[in-house]
């Protein structure tokens, strides 16, 4: 009886990596940190739940935000890999999972900024400072509607671990 319930519950960690913290539906955020000769460092992991297994998507995500019903806007290092295997800067890289489907990654602007929003995502270019308004004003914004986003994370095929490299830089945002 002992061994079963000891079982069990080594197999629930295995199953569901310690310290997930539920964002929404499926998706899970893992913080993480490490001390390495004298510096430390701390970054996020996104987990989705995958039947009873907790499947990383992606490591050292930042600025993430859930959408109902089943998918993540973020952050990913997924540029720098790029950039790194091309000698070629690229612009930051906000990245859909949605559902049980690859991640896309949506390529933004080098010069915009981008925010979270409840209708998608929004891109705020070339901030200048407005005399009238007496401080610095974005000269112009786009909106990405998430159902947009949602519809091009959709086509995408069904998740692998692999799919960094395979992304699909399909939407050009600027």
């Amino acid at each position: 009886m002992v061994i079963g319930a000891v079982a069990l519950t080594a197999g629930y960690r295995y199953l569901r990596p310690g310290d997930l913290k539920p964002i929404g539906s499926e998706w899970y955020i893992k913080s993480e940190s490490a001390y390495w000769f004298g510096h430390s460092s701390s970054w996020d992991d996104l987990y989705r739940k995958s039947g009873l297994w907790f499947v990383r998507v992606d490591s050292h995500v930042s600025r993430y935000r859930y959408y109902a019903p089943d998918c993540v806007l973020f952050e990913s290092g997924l540029h720098k890999i790029r950039e790194r295997n091309t000698g070629v800067a690229v612009p930051d890289v906000v990245v859909a999972a949605c559902g049980a489907h690859n991640p896309i990654a949506l390529e933004l602007n080098a010069e915009g900024r981008t925010l979270y929003e409840e209708e998608g995502l929004r891109t705020l270019y070339q901030a200048g400072y407005s005399q009238r308004a007496g401080a610095w004003q974005p000269v112009s914004s786009e909106v990405t509607p998430i159902a947009r986003i949602r519809e091009l994370a959709n086509q995408q095929p069904s998740y692998r671990r692999d799919w960094r490299e395979h992304a699909s830089f399909e939407m050009k945002m600027y």
